[in-house]
């Protein structure tokens, strides 16, 4: 009887370490999901240092190609970290432009480096398509959606960029919302940041 009660509780100890293991793999499959590249062409890439910092002079906004609204960042750059191919910039991913008319613009910076072995290109992939739900721009709540920013690595003196080309980050009830513009990307020290694959 009781070697049956020994054999009991190592057969739940088991099951138990088997179900947390199950458990883990379930959350790094999901993970890798919203990590996994748009395209086979894909591949990540990483950053040279653990630390980022976007500036820019100002981006332009559009709504539904109209009303362009000028944007820069609201406490003149967005600062973050870098693991990988990760960059969690602002506030728990989250950055806030002041715009021109009195407005603002809040966005999610999450951000995925990816190197596309088609067009030997490097690119951000900012925010994603299910980045909390509604947030802030100039004319009133949108939807953020995930989108595409061209990186190009920087030499010597010259810092890498991130630009934007009508890039749509989202929607609205009056259409979709476009940023066009080029960030300055260095370290949070200003030193020279790169991406690698």
């Amino acid at each position: 009887m009781l070697s049956l009660s020994i054999k009991e509780k190592k057969l739940k100890s088991v099951n138990r370490k088997l179900k947390g293991s199950l458990a883990v793999l379930a959350a790094l499959a999901a993970l890798m999901a919203v990590a996994s590249p748009a395209s086979a062409a894909e591949q990540t890439a990483k950053f040279s240092s653990s630390t980022i910092k976007l500036t820019t002079a100002g981006v332009t906004v559009k709504r539904n190609g109209l009303d362009p609204r000028t944007c820069t960042p609201e406490t003149g750059s967005f600062s973050g970290g870098t693991s990988g191919n990760l960059a969690a910039i602002g506030n728990f991913g989250y950055v806030w432009f002041k715009c021109s008319g009195s407005t603002s613009l809040q966005m999610n910076m999450m951000s995925w480096a990816w190197w596309n072995t088609l067009t030997s290109q490097y690119s951000l992939e900012v925010g994603s398509n299910n980045s909390g739900g509604t947030t802030v721009s100039p004319w009133g709540s949108y939807n953020q959606s995930a989108t595409k920013a061209i990186w190009t690595n920087g030499s010597g003196s010259t810092n890498s960029t991130l630009k934007f080309e009508n890039a749509v980050i989202g929607s609205s009830s009056g259409g979709p919302i476009t940023m066009t513009g080029t960030f300055t990307a260095t370290t949070s020290s200003g030193g020279l940041l790169t991406l690698s694959h």
